[in-house]
């Protein structure tokens, strides 16, 4: 119970599927806690699939249980199947089974109101910038008590005014992200950490990785990717922002990832930052001339990249 959250924050799926045979080995899998601790542990580490599958299988269930499992869905952008299962806890209440939503969930249910946290912020903010109603969202987030986490309600108006683009809201949304948070992006691969940072040239395998991108790029750019310079900040020319846009950490981890996994492995990120727009398109046609599936966990989310697509419909 305390080591399979550290796996969760290290995003070390390898570690964790290591616990979950330990509890098995050890009869402890069918464990109500034990088991609410893997169905998160493997929905946070990008495997949604196993998640749903101890789920199935867990003999007892709780209310934790039942909300690791909604969390799960949403996080991968799954809102229908979420809202889906939430319907179905509340059916189990009604059937006589020791599962019964707790206050703030009942009031959901019922439509009342929810004293809200920083999360029911990101998620309005959210439902919001998706509707265009940035200026709704910039009063909402500044309506926000002090005390509140904001980062997630930042980072959902900068991609609403990316989307939209609208230039105003998205200078001040970047402003507050930059105070708020470190420009640190750290990513994990096995029982090894791999740190990239953008034009990395201190790893040990940095000039191999920057070689692999060029090549890298000019596949994508012959299967219709166009660089999106926008996303460089730096007063330089036009090839100057094409090579930085090649070195950013994302791809160096992506192509770290595909030469140093077998093929058809998938690949699995974590950053502690947004994903910027020529990374996500350049990942998608990534997944597709490597036919791998490439799993990119940010903030609050998932994306999950496979054969061009992503599974956030180009909306984060």
């Amino acid at each position: 119970m305390t080591i399979l959250p550290g796996c969760v924050a290290l995003a070390a799926l390898a570690k964790g599927k290591e616990i979950h045979a330990y509890a098995i080995r050890n009869a402890l899998a069918s464990d109500v806690a034990v088991g609410s601790a893997l169905v998160d542990m493997y929905a946070k580490c990008g495997c949604l699939n196993l998640s749903r599958r101890i789920f199935d299988y867990m003999p007892v269930r709780n209310i934790i249980t039942w909300n690791a499992i909604i969390m799960a869905y949403g996080m991968h952008g799954k809102g229908e199947e979420a809202f889906e299962l939430f319907k179905s806890m509340v059916g189990k209440e009604h059937r006589g089974e020791e599962v019964e939503p707790n206050e703030n969930e009942r009031r959901l249910w019922n439509r009342t109101h929810i004293e809200p946290t920083s999360d029911h912020y990101a998620c309005v903010v959210d439902l919001l910038g998706r509707a265009g109603q940035l200026e709704e969202v910039h009063e909402l987030v500044n309506a926000m008590p002090c005390e509140f986490d904001k980062i997630g309600a930042w980072s959902s108006l900068l991609g609403a005014c990316q989307i939209h683009q609208k230039v105003e809201f998205g200078e001040i949304a970047a402003k507050n992200l930059l105070r708020l948070e470190p420009d640190v992006t750290s990513h994990y691969f096995d029982d090894e950490v791999h740190k990239f940072t953008a034009g990395d040239s201190l790893h040990p395998q940095s000039e191999k990785l920057h070689g692999f991108l060029e090549t890298l790029a000019e596949r994508i750019r012959k299967e219709g990717y166009v660089p999106d310079t926008s996303c460089v900040l730096h007063i330089v020319n036009e090839e100057e922002k094409e090579n930085l846009l090649c070195g950013h950490s994302g791809k160096l981890a992506i192509a770290f990832g595909i030469l140093n996994t077998p093929p058809g492995t998938t690949i699995r990120v974590a950053k502690n930052l947004r994903v910027c727009n020529d990374c996500h398109v350049a990942t998608k046609f990534i997944s597709k001339i490597v036919g791998r599936e490439i799993i990119v966990r940010i903030v609050r989310r998932f994306h999950h990249l496979k054969d061009g697509n992503c599974s956030c419909g180009d909306y984060w």
